[in-house]
């Protein structure tokens, strides 16, 4: 709730307060009818949902915003029970919500899910500001539900997280995503002596498609190969992901190398012979692949670590003609000149 709603609505109840004071000798049923009358006219104008219900929890008013909150109009729900309505659950606990106003005597908020009248839940964020009516005897005690609704805030975080942890052109985990990944299989490795196969798809010629096609084919062709690795997954398990502008990698988990070096040449393989075809015209593709294992031998190792030494055996197999898979030996002689480099 902003710093502006709570101002208003508390600088109204002190408002109220002084109102029928003042007032309650002269005429109390007067100075309360015309204070909450003030009341309803200034909270028409607050930002957030506002609802009053009384001490036996029967709605009293309901501003607009509420209205179209909890998708009623006000004519329809006065003088009806609020928890015959609508209910709440604890956002955290999912468990629903009862007796929030018995023993209420200070302004209480949380976090939690409105169920309306068709089921449909609402994150929302709740402030209660209790409302003293004792000027008035027929109105002994009120409160104001001041309801902010968080499902848009809420939407905007998970478009966040997700745009934090995937490629927005072909819908894959990116690097941050795999590198937590390879985490957890060092992790693994070091714990259990598990073996996994990290492997580093780095397209060759798209250079040359950019310079002859221009960057949308080339984009064209990153969305047909996604497409085309997502088959090479052996499991459920294994992860794919967009690494960089033209590569991909590939982990994959608690494997035998032997086993995973054989389909990564049908891989490579199958690169080679793709049909790429943009506007009317077929363009070559391939692929230098970096092939490096995880195991207990090099546990101890960072996922950064991991991606640079799988780069570097993708840049082996594409010095040596490309099209090829080149499997990382840390004391190859090309290693060495490269990391030295």
């Amino acid at each position: 709730m902003s710093l502006l709603t709570i101002a208003i609505i508390i600088g109204l109840l002190v408002f109220m307060a002084i109102a029928v004071y003042f007032l309650k000798k002269k005429n109390a049923k007067d100075a309360f009818e015309q204070s909450t009358l003030c009341l309803q006219k200034s909270l028409g104008i607050v930002n957030d949902a506002v609802v009053i219900i009384s001490a036996s929890e029967m709605i009293q008013y309901v501003n607009k915003n509420a209205e179209k909150l909890l998708s009623c109009k006000q004519r329809s729900v006065l003088g009806k029970n609020f928890w015959g309505l609508y209910s709440l659950l604890d956002f955290r606990t999912k468990q629903r919500v009862d007796y929030l106003l018995d023993g209420l005597t200070k302004a209480c908020e949380g976090d939690f899910l409105l169920v309306l009248q068709n089921k449909k839940k609402i994150r929302t964020h709740i402030t209660i500001h209790p409302i003293d009516f004792s000027a008035n005897a027929d109105v002994k005690q009120s409160y104001a539900l001041v309801i902010k609704d968080r499902s848009e805030q809420d939407s905007l975080v998970l478009r966040l997280n997700y745009l934090e942890k995937y490629d927005q052109v072909t819908q894959l985990p990116n690097r941050r995503s795999i590198e937590v990944q390879l985490h957890h299989a060092l992790a693994d490795s070091r714990k259990h002596g598990a073996q996994h196969v990290f492997c580093y798809i780095s397209l060759d010629k798209t250079k040359n498609i950019s310079d002859l096609a221009g960057h949308s084919a080339v984009e064209a062709l990153i969305v047909q190969m996604a497409k085309h690795l997502r088959t090479f997954k052996t499991t459920k398990h294994d992860v794919l992901a967009r690494v960089s502008s033209e590569e991909f990698a590939i982990l994959y988990r608690e494997t035998y190398p032997s086993l995973v070096a054989k389909h990564i040449s049908r891989l490579c393989k199958s690169i080679s012979e793709l049909e790429f075809i943009w506007q009317e015209t077929q363009y070559p593709i391939s692929a230098s692949i970096g092939l490096l294992l995880i195991n207990a031998k090099n546990a101890s190792a960072t996922a950064p670590a991991i991606l640079s030494d799988a780069d570097i055996a993708s840049r082996i197999a594409r010095s040596q003609g490309g099209n090829r898979v080149s499997l990382f030996k840390p004391n190859d002689p090309a290693v060495l000149s490269r990391k030295g480099n």
